[in-house]
């Protein structure tokens, strides 16, 4: 008896095995099976640091916020302070 063992790749969801050699033809002859996976198989990936990613996103948009008040301010206050200036006679 001669062993003939599979090859099965699970991710593929392929099983091959080899089935006939024909000595005149010189040909071999293989089975392949394939199923259909009823689900998707996802990776995930845990980054230890990311917290220090989104503390310096909060703390750039607190940032702009801030610059975007003070700016803001800054033109209300010009506005307040400039006053019409009449023509001097000479």
């Amino acid at each position: 008896m001669v062993g003939r063992p599979p090859f099965v790749s699970d991710e593929l969801g392929l099983r091959v095995q080899f089935t006939n050699i024909d000595p005149k033809t010189e040909q071999f002859t293989f089975n392949v099976n394939t199923t259909q996976r009823d689900y998707i198989v996802m990776k995930a990936i845990v980054f230890p640091q990311i917290n220090i990613l989104w503390l310096g996103l909060v703390v750039m948009i607190a940032g702009f916020v801030i610059s975007i008040v003070r700016i803001f301010n800054k033109e209300k206050k010009s506005k307040k302070t400039v006053k019409a200036v009449e023509p001097v006679e000479a």
